[in-house]
């Protein structure tokens, strides 16, 4: 049998947002600032003709514009997280939807990870 090759990049950001997750028992944490990490990696098993999954500039633009629109708030005031909570594994969907239609195939997005520290990260993907 064959083998496939599989390429794959990642495109790590910083931005900074605070929130405060709501728990079914009626409590809520106080709003805190994080230091959020994102990446984003997708993958291809076709190269480009100048031997890229995507160019990386490329990608950094899409997910600047998505980031635009998070960084510096308060994630609970913003939609859909005025109704669901702003955890991590929330974000991570949330960042992955806005993602998924910017991604032109032959390439594919394959996952969203987010850190809320350099120890704490979660992160999403679609099988």
């Amino acid at each position: 049998m064959q083998e496939r090759e599989v390429y794959e990049i990642c495109v790590k950001k910083h931005f900074q947002a605070r929130h405060n997750l709501k728990y079914s028992n009626g409590q809520q944490d106080a709003i805190h600032l994080h230091q959020w990490i994102i990446e984003v990696h997708i993958l291809s098993e076709k190269l480009s003709e100048e031997g890229l999954v995507e160019d990386f500039r490329e990608v950094d633009k899409i997910l600047e514009g998505i980031l635009d629109a998070i960084n510096g708030a308060h994630i609970n005031e913003l939609e859909p997280f005025t109704r669901i909570n702003p955890s991590a594994e929330n974000l991570c969907r949330w960042f992955y939807r806005q993602l998924k239609p910017c991604i032109i195939a032959p390439c594919r997005l394959v996952k969203v990870v987010l850190y809320e520290t350099e120890h704490y990260s979660a992160s999403y993907r679609e099988q």
